[in-house]
């Protein structure tokens, strides 16, 4: 059970969420991340190697003040299926996917988003990503798909699935981006 902390007096205790710093918990079988997890504002450091998770909650995707996250030898690391949850960002994937995720990450699906407009450019840098799914994702706009996409091609993406996306089905469109010469 939590330990509650009085740094309010008596009649404001909490847990101390947003006194977290660093969370280790390296090898010691953690299978879930709480949602609750949002609460620890001022984290800074996830360690969580070699465990058994398999989710992660959306608030985590949304913490931008984390400067170090690790999940290798979790099958997160190389599966990521967000179900049920709809980011305040539009860009996705979001900045603690793009700084903590991408390096293991081969199938990353993300389907019945109403909030996302754009894939973001460091899209690029999941060298190991074989499945993007973003299916019936209504929002994704025509020139929401940067050409940094293509890069993956080389390497090993070989799904892509964008069905459902009606709109930018009809208009997708490079327009306005500078496409080397070797991606054509």
């Amino acid at each position: 059970f939590p330990i509650k902390m009085f740094k309010e007096g008596l009649f404001d205790p909490n847990c101390g969420y947003d006194r977290i710093l660093q969370i280790n918990a390296d090898e010691k079988n953690v299978e879930i991340i709480p949602p609750i997890i949002a609460n620890c504002t001022t984290l800074k450091v996830l360690h969580l190697r070699n465990n058994k998770i398999d989710h992660l909650p959306c608030k985590l995707l949304e913490m931008g003040q984390i400067e170090n996250a690790t999940f290798s030898g979790n099958a997160v690391s190389k599966k990521l299926e967000i179900n049920g949850c709809l980011l305040q960002d539009s860009v996705f994937p979001t900045h603690f996917a793009c700084n903590f995720l991408y390096k293991n990450l081969e199938i990353l699906k993300f389907p019945n988003q109403t909030s996302i407009t754009r894939i973001s450019k460091c899209i690029e840098k999941f060298e190991n990503l074989n499945s993007l799914i973003l299916p019936y994702n209504s929002k994704l706009k025509s020139d929401g798909i940067p050409h940094e996409i293509l890069k993956l091609y080389r390497n090993k993406l070989k799904i892509f699935d964008i069905r459902g996306n009606k709109k930018l089905l009809e208009y997708f469109s490079w327009r306005g981006e500078n496409i080397d010469q070797e991606l054509h």
